[in-house]
């Protein structure tokens, strides 16, 4: 069986286990959602009650902007860890390098 590969690659184990982590969160929230609306639509007056908890009753803004705002962040996040990733990855050869030489 090959070795699993070394150093800060998205085949490393602390990124798999980051973007499982993500994955995971974002499942969490789809199927909290997900609930929340089958539940709501159960009765006819608990989907307005989930739109005002949601939202703080209105003070948040819409359910389209809590939930749009909620998109955002995770996406910003996601691509500011992979602008971070790209940008280090001269000092992760650099590292690698020294490494390998002190082998």
């Amino acid at each position: 069986m090959a070795e699993p590969a070394s150093g800060f690659g998205a085949r490393s184990e602390p990124m798999a286990q980051a973007v499982s982590m993500v994955a995971a969160k974002l499942q969490a929230i789809a199927d909290a959602t997900s609930a929340m609306l089958d539940d709501a639509a159960a009765a006819p007056g608990r989907l307005a009650e989930a739109a005002r908890l949601l939202t703080d009753s209105g003070a948040q803004g819409s359910v389209v902007a809590v939930l749009g705002g909620a998109a955002g962040a995770t996406a910003a996040a996601l691509l500011i860890a992979l602008m971070v990733r790209r940008l280090l990855r001269p000092v992760r050869a650099r590292l690698e390098e020294i490494a390998f030489s002190r082998r």
